[in-house]
């Protein structure tokens, strides 16, 4: 979460964070490649669908454990 350029405005920062959630698509095993080109417009209805997306994908594979993030990155 630290690489994240929460304050981007220009589409070179945005790249950057395309690039790290396709990495960790790719480290977690996930198919889908996001169209960064569609993303990056914050088009209302590209946005959406995507959304939609990882609300869908989220519903099939969650275990229904509570998350805890603390403790996931050892800071208990």
């Amino acid at each position: 979460m630290g690489k994240i350029k929460w304050d981007a405005k220009f589409d070179y920062q945005y790249m950057d964070n395309y690039k790290i959630l396709n990495a960790a698509f790719k480290k977690n095993g996930i198919q889908k490649v996001p169209d960064v080109d569609k993303l990056i417009k914050a088009r209302y209805q590209d946005n959406l669908e995507f959304c939609q997306w990882i609300k869908k994908y989220h519903d099939l594979h969650d275990s229904g454990e509570e998350y805890d993030g603390m403790g996931a990155r050892g800071n208990k």
